[in-house]
């Protein structure tokens, strides 16, 4: 049966022998209501309850490891005290001891106790926070360069079936053609002389009406306004050398409006003209940019 500690009732108790320094574990405390099953009553005689014991100048203590507290047996106290020195923690396969580093009058018990064996691995927590994205790596080795796919010239655009489109150099002319033998196109180049077999043309921009009106060239070559008042056509941005811009201009259904132009757009003579002063009337503002201004002309009163 387990002892108990008589000042914490704990049941981690050892008996130590304090002169042959032996240890002995899970010796039950004195009960005097069941003494013949009481294995630490030391009698006068050194016995311990129904069993032989040592011989009593062989004196034992009771030393508990969970309240730090010892005690000595009855009638066996040749000490004048007893203190509890270090306690040391061993590994779990060696022998618990003790020692006194006290002398024979004022004992002082150092401790060495083993400790359990490692437990079985607990079950695994829950999946942490992702953590902060860590700092981007090196930029790696330059690729090895492609290869360019030359077109061979044939004589007529291959046929194509429902879901494939052909391309297909056609006597220099680079085509397409549709998916299930539709219609065929050819590239236009920007560079080279071309006859187009269609019209075309680009989608005007309506500017935003404003005290100074602006341009973006790069949205289109045609651009409309409505004027809700007195107006300044801003400086474009985005223009190309060469490229033609046309502007159509529109008085509101009160009229007289009047447009003042930025310092880039130059008329004949050096004259800026005039608008239609009449309501809804529209006139057209048409010009060249030669790299560095415009070259306008107004044409006036659309109907």
């Amino acid at each position: 049966m387990t002892i108990y500690c008589p000042t914490c009732d704990s049941a981690k108790v050892y008996r130590v022998n304090l002169v042959d320094k032996t240890v002995y574990e899970n010796v039950r405390r004195y009960d005097p209501k069941n003494p013949q099953n009481s294995l630490v009553r030391i009698n006068e005689d050194g016995y311990y309850g129904s069993e032989p014991g040592p011989p009593a100048p062989q004196i034992t203590a009771g030393y508990c490891a969970e309240c730090n507290s010892l005690w000595a047996p009855i009638n066996a106290q040749p000490f004048s005290t007893i203190d509890i020195g270090d306690v040391f923690t061993v590994g779990p396969n060696e022998d618990a001891s003790v020692e006194n580093v006290g002398d024979n009058i004022n004992a002082i018990l150092t401790f060495s106790l083993p400790r359990g064996q490692t437990g079985p691995q607990g079950a695994t927590g829950a999946t942490g926070p992702q953590g902060a994205t860590g700092p981007q790596g090196a930029t790696g080795p330059q690729g090895v360069p492609g290869t360019v796919s030359a077109i061979e010239e044939v004589a007529s655009i291959p046929s194509t079936a429902a879901d494939r489109i052909a391309i297909a150099n056609v006597s220099n002319n680079l085509q397409w053609r549709l998916e299930s033998d539709g219609d065929t196109y050819t590239f236009a180049g920007t560079d080279r002389a071309q006859a187009y077999s269609k019209a075309q043309r680009v989608a005007s921009v309506a500017l935003t009406d404003a005290a100074t009106i602006a341009t973006d060239a790069s949205a289109s070559n045609v651009f409309t306004v409505t004027l809700g008042g007195n107006r300044t056509l801003g400086a474009p941005t985005n223009l190309g050398a060469g490229g033609t811009y046309l502007w159509l201009i529109t008085q509101d259904g009160t009229g007289s409006r009047t447009l003042a132009y930025n310092s880039v757009f130059k008329f004949p003579g050096g004259t800026t003209p005039t608008l239609t002063t009449a309501a809804n009337a529209v006139d057209a503002l048409t010009c060249v940019h030669n790299g560095t201004i415009l070259l306008c002309s107004l044409t006036k009163d659309y109907r």
